[in-house]
Order: C-alpha cells, then structure tokens, then sequence
C-alpha cells in the first residue's frame, strides 16, 4: 500500500520503467501525511545488474527540493470546502 496522493505516480512510474528498462523521475508528487501534505520526488530504477537482482525496481522517495506555488495554495485547502483568496489593493 501506498500513502494517500502517492499510488498514481508511484504505478505510472513503475510501468514505464518495465517498459523502457530505464530511471524515471517524478518530481513533486503531494502526498498526503499526518495531518497535512508533503511534496516528495519520486525515483523508479530498473536494476539492470547484477545478475542475481536484475529486473527488479529500486524505488526511492526524497523530501522535494520546492513545492510549486499552485500546489502550496492546493494544500492549504481544507476537504470539501474551496479556498478563497482575498486581494488587498
């Protein structure tokens, strides 16, 4: 099982990495935690070698380096209710 925000990447990543037999990266993927958000980068490595692991994924997760600021303002969004911005002029 995968954390809530997770899975799509985590299979869409998966797949392609069988299929091209190479690394694929997903930066910025919301996952969701305790009580929040957080943006991770994503990792899938088709393990070519050696002999004794070779088809197998290595996947690995990483704080990401800066949500981008639509996903900050998504975050910030409560379930169910939509976020209202306000601008002062």
């Amino acid at each position: 099982m995968a954390r809530h925000g997770l899975g799509q990447a985590l299979i869409g990543a998966m797949r392609r990495a069988v299929s091209e037999k190479t690394e694929v990266v997903r930066e910025n993927v919301r996952v969701k935690t305790n009580g929040g958000y957080s943006f991770v980068d994503l990792t899938v490595t088709y393990l070519n070698e050696p002999d004794a692991i070779q088809g197998l994924l290595l996947v690995t997760l990483r704080p990401a380096s800066a949500a981008p600021r639509a996903a900050k303002i998504k975050a910030g969004r409560k379930q169910g209710r939509p976020l209202h911005v306000v601008r002062r002029n």
